[in-house]
């Protein structure tokens, strides 16, 4: 009885790069000199394929993207990410400490601070400048149309002395 180990390939082209061997299969003659099949073992995974490597750049950006967005997206993450410097307090969970400029007396969002609420608005706690100027920022627009003109209007007047004194140094 003869034993051949057989390689099977994909059809060679010679246009095309040849292919790694598909799978490992070993035959032996059988007493009739029929071929009899003793083992046959996949090389590559059936549920994989080939791909080429811009395909796998592509894969792997989109899958770290995701990744990073689902990260983002986690209470630990946000746990870790909104919390005070200066005191420690977790915003995320609510907390903050009276008398802390960083955490400016609100936790992640507070009631408009133009009009003091009068609006309905919320605004929302910017929480890398909060960090980096260790002092309450926060983001939003007042709903109330006359104390937004007022703060326009005083904010005006404030480039505009600020600018005079510019000129005057």
């Amino acid at each position: 009885m003869e034993t051949d180990d057989i390689e099977a390939m994909d059809t060679v082209d010679d246009t095309q790069p040849t292919t790694p061997p598909l799978m490992h299969i070993t035959l032996k003659t059988g007493d009739d000199g029929e071929p009899v099949l003793l083992s046959y073992t996949p090389l590559h995974s059936p549920f994989c394929q080939q791909i080429s490597m811009q395909e796998y750049k592509e894969q792997a950006t989109s899958y770290t993207q995701q990744s990073v967005k689902e990260l983002k997206a986690s209470q630990e993450y946000k746990r870790h990410v909104e919390r005070c410097h200066s005191c420690g307090v977790v915003w995320y969970d609510g907390h903050v400490t009276q008398g802390c400029k960083e955490c400016g007396g609100y936790a992640m969002t507070r009631e408009c601070p133009i009009c003091r609420g009068v609006c309905g608005k919320r605004w929302r706690r910017t929480v890398d400048m909060s960090h980096s100027m260790a002092d309450a920022h926060w983001e939003g627009e007042c709903g109330h149309k006359e104390a937004a003109a007022k703060l326009k209007q005083l904010l005006h007047i404030h480039s505009i002395t600020d600018a005079m004194e510019d000129l005057q140094t």
